[in-house]
């Protein structure tokens, strides 16, 4: 599995167009290497992720990145419906706001809110993900071989 982050260098403005090109062109090289899943974030706009499942012939997630838990929801539905992303990888997202809290309140929130959020995206996930199965990938390069003498 490969993760695609585009991180900002002291000096660049890397936002709107900039920031989604980056994705794409990570995301470009990426796709070459024998890899099984490309983890990428949210490219910004449904026509980034049409640009993606233009270019990717393997599976791919679309991470959270921090997201508000609302907004991922609509990531995921974009991504999957737009992109073909066959899943997501999620963390604050679901339970951003755990970490201000302590014993109880600390479970409860992981019981009551935490756990209806990933149920809800798995619910979404499920909905729109395009099955990883689907995903044609590039014939291995193999040479057959002589059968080995007895």
């Amino acid at each position: 599995m490969i993760e695609n982050l585009v991180y900002v260098r002291p000096g660049e403005d890397l936002q709107g167009q900039v920031r989604e090109d980056a994705i794409i062109e990570s995301a470009r090289a990426l796709n070459d290497l024998d890899i099984d899943l490309l983890k990428l974030e949210y490219p910004g706009s449904p026509e980034g992720c049409r640009r993606l499942a233009g270019i990717l012939d393997r599976p791919w997630a679309v991470l959270s990145a921090g997201v508000p838990f609302d907004q991922f929801t609509d990531i995921i539905r974009i991504a999957a419906d737009e992109g073909g992303a066959s899943g997501f990888i999620a963390g604050r997202s679901v339970w951003r706001e755990v970490v201000s809290l302590a014993g109880h309140q600390r479970q409860e929130f992981l019981t009551s809110v935490a756990l209806p959020r990933l149920e809800r995206l798995i619910a979404v996930a499920e909905h729109s993900a395009r099955p990883w199965t689907e995903i044609s990938r590039p014939a291995a390069a193999t040479s057959p071989r002589a059968p080995s003498a007895p």
